[in-house]
């Protein structure tokens, strides 16, 4: 992440962190819940709806990801860098790693939470060396 949106994010982050938390990591993202089957399948649907005439497909949305000490906060931007809204904190005790890929300009990797169905997919594009500091450091918080 860009140094200079750093400083605006944590600030942001001010009234969101517990007493004594503190920030390990900041990024950006995108950010997915659905399979490609799911995608094919909205696809699909609404080209036969509509009799052929439009499909729709599902896109990721890029968010922005703070890793502290305790969890993992996603946010999604705002007009501004300080504007962004939390959408989603989760417990870092609660997460599990898993298919991490690297390619040449991106990392991947899956995100599910212990209770919960929903698999989160996470892609670091253009941004190589975030997410790989991103999965060495949720590989680590389980072990």
């Amino acid at each position: 992440m860009r140094a200079r949106d750093q400083r605006p994010l944590t600030e942001a982050l001010g009234p969101e962190l517990a007493p004594r938390e503190r920030v390990e990591l900041l990024g950006q993202a995108s950010v997915s819940t659905a399979s490609m089957g799911e995608k094919v399948g909205v696809a699909v649907a609404t080209a036969v709806l509509s009799g052929g005439m439009m499909a729709a497909t599902v896109s990721p949305s890029m968010l922005y990801l703070v890793l502290t000490d305790r969890r993992l906060l996603l946010l999604r931007p705002g007009i501004t860098t300080k504007k962004s809204k939390v959408v989603a904190r989760i417990p870092r005790s609660l997460i599990t790693l898993s298919d991490v890929k690297r390619g040449l300009l991106k990392v991947r990797f899956k995100l599910s939470v212990e209770g919960e169905p929903l698999v989160i997919r996470v892609a670091f594009i253009f941004a190589k060396a975030d997410g790989t500091r991103f999965a060495e450091s949720l590989a680590q918080s389980r072990v």
